[in-house]
């Protein structure tokens, strides 16, 4: 992370009063970032502290403890506070992690060892107790590393571990493209502690010398359990004057209904980028309309985050974009996307970081790229077709009449899917609607069984991930709660004559 801290240096030398971060009713100048990372670092080497877990909310402190580690080497941990209990000691007993940072106390199920300090600001330190403290080998190796952990259903969650040169790359190469935009600020909606708003909401926008508005999730709207008080919300992007943020589809669909409601004053937005999960086109298309800017990307944790990009005047409605700067991408025989970098290993010589994704897709003639599903949930029928469950429920939640949806069949002779349609359609609208599909898809590719479900999948009941996937292995082994009646039947002569001919 060389690079970014001499940029903060440079910038704090040269413009020492421009405004680094707002948060709330404080500010932070360069000049007063880069002396408070210097004080938090030095405080870190005095201690002799090789690892650390976050466990703020976003705001200044988080900032200045993440950047603080960077410059005195120091392995970060991230732990989100949407993880449940076990998950944040389990990220902590396999980060090895020393000390925990916190606004108060310690977080449930990490357990300390020693006398609470308090460390920068408001925030507080305590010290851990090691189950498996690494070796010295170990700790210079992973000295500055970034271990990002991803949520799982219900156990353990996966440690991804990332170098500063690699997270630096990226935060450089999504830099070069939003710099012509010159966008002075940007709003974090999404945790620190997610990986890509830690990356594209902090390195990016310092970089570029722009403004952080880094906002409680109180004051952005956000609950514990990721819900959103889209008043609040609405509030906090007028408030901020910001420029850019980083949101996930739902959030989307919450932005254009305040555009709608005339809530929401579009005019200031200049980038909106949407991750997380796929997007459908209309919900794009209409975005457009209302005047929000909204761009695609993708990209994946063990790749730092974020691999291709849409932008002004390099977009496409449906694709993920194009590769980022430095970022190569080919399509093995099987359709699964692999990408590489390449990146300097510090003595003149250059290492090779290349990622199976596990994601299927294409590459047009323009050099966007497609993403059609997961290698993983393809759903292999008892006819031996292939069906990617993704790209059937993008055509169901299309449906102006339908919210929600998910695709199963593995082994069946035909697909099913569960329903989560907007509450005043009736049963014989959705029918209706349904075959309506059905009609535009190939006979193997159709909806034979169909159950309406009574609630949408979310994140308080397991069902979604944080940033808004559908959790498939959570819901088909909550078939028998989720479905108490037997599904309905669509007609399907077509697609039985077709496999009896196969």
């Amino acid at each position: 992370m060389k690079t970014l801290l001499q940029r903060i240096e440079s910038i704090a030398d040269q413009h020492p009063d421009s405004i680094a971060i707002l948060s709330a009713a404080q500010t932070l100048s360069y000049a007063e970032l880069w002396a408070d990372i210097n004080d938090v670092a030095t405080l870190l080497r005095e201690r002799d502290i090789r690892s650390l877990a976050i466990y703020l909310d976003n705001g200044i402190e988080w900032i200045v403890v993440d950047l603080a580690c960077q410059l005195a080497a120091v392995s970060v941990v991230p732990l989100p506070w949407f993880f449940s209990p076990a998950q944040r000691h389990h990220a902590c007993a396999d980060g090895a992690v020393q000390w925990v940072v916190a606004s108060e106390s310690l977080p449930p199920d990490v357990t300390g060892c020693g006398a609470a300090r308090l460390f920068y600001r408001n925030s507080v330190m305590h010290p851990l107790e090691l189950s498996g403290k690494p070796d010295a080998g170990q700790q210079s190796q992973q000295a500055g590393y970034k271990i990002s952990y991803t949520s799982g259903t219900t156990g353990q969650p996966k440690g991804i571990r990332l170098s500063p040169t690699m997270i630096e790359q990226t935060a450089l190469s999504i830099s070069e493209l939003l710099a012509p935009l010159e966008i002075g600020r940007h709003l974090s909606v999404l945790p620190y502690a997610t990986l890509l708003e830690n990356i594209a909401g902090i390195y990016v926008p310092l970089l570029l010398g722009k403004t952080i508005c880094a906002e409680s999730a109180e004051q952005i709207g956000l609950s514990a359990e990721l819900k959103l008080d889209a008043a609040q919300f609405s509030r906090s992007i007028a408030r901020s004057k910001a420029g850019s943020m980083i949101i996930t589809p739902q959030l989307l669909e919450v932005l254009c209904l305040l555009a709608e409601n005339s809530i929401l004053d579009s005019r200031q937005m200049q980038f909106v980028a949407v991750g997380g999960a796929r997007v459908a086109i209309e919900l794009l298309q209409r975005a457009e309309k209302l005047g929000i800017p909204a761009f695609e990307g993708y990209g994946l944790t063990e790749f730092a985050s974020v691999a291709l990009l849409n932008t002004p005047g390099q977009q496409r409605a449906g694709s993920a974009g194009k590769p980022l700067p430095g970022v190569e991408l080919d399509i093995t025989d099987d359709g699964e996307i692999m990408l590489t970098r390449r990146l300097s290993n510090g003595h003149g010589g250059n290492r090779e970081i290349r990622v199976a994704t596990g994601d299927l897709g294409d590459i047009d003639d323009d050099g966007f790229v497609y993403v059609s599903g997961r290698k993983s949930n393809l759903i292999v029928l008892a006819t031996g077709r292939n069906v990617s469950p993704e790209w059937i429920e993008t055509e169901l939640n299309n449906s102006p009449l339908i919210q929600q949806s998910l695709v199963y069949g593995e082994a069946s002779p035909h697909l099913s899917a569960l329903i989560y349609a907007v509450p005043s359609v009736s049963d014989d609208e959705l029918r209706g609607e349904l075959q309506r599909i059905n009609s535009q898809l190939p006979a193997y590719a159709r909806i034979v069984d169909w159950s309406r479900l009574q609630e949408a999948f979310s994140t308080t009941d397991g069902t979604l991930t944080p940033n808004g996937r559908l959790r498939r292995k959570t819901i088909l082994g909550q078939l028998d709660r989720l479905i108490p009646s037997r599904p309905h039947t669509l007609p399907h002569s077509i697609a039985l004559q077709e496999n009896a001919s196969c």
